[in-house]
């Protein structure tokens, strides 16, 4: 388990919308529910329909998109290296 989210991040970078489970890295990383669906740790049904509802919902799949788009816009070594 990521506690951090990394594996998040760098599955935003590829901006694919995605489901993960709850977790306060997880939920960190992915923007408070905006960019992913967040479901609680071990709850595999609630996993399958959110994925599920991913695969089917054509809408929420390009909401999802267009949100972790813009989420990981905000990471880039430009932006990284301002803060530093």
């Amino acid at each position: 388990m990521d506690g951090f989210g990394l594996v998040i991040l760098e599955v935003v970078a590829y901006e694919s919308p995605s489901m993960a489970y709850n977790g306060p890295g997880v939920r960190d990383a992915t923007n408070y529910l905006r960019t992913w669906l967040l479901v609680q740790h071990r709850d595999t049904k609630t996993a399958t329909t959110a994925l599920t509802e991913i695969l089917r919902n054509n809408q929420l799949w390009e909401s999802l998109t267009q949100a972790t788009r813009q989420y990981a816009n905000q990471f880039n070594w430009d932006k990284s290296t301002e803060k530093s």
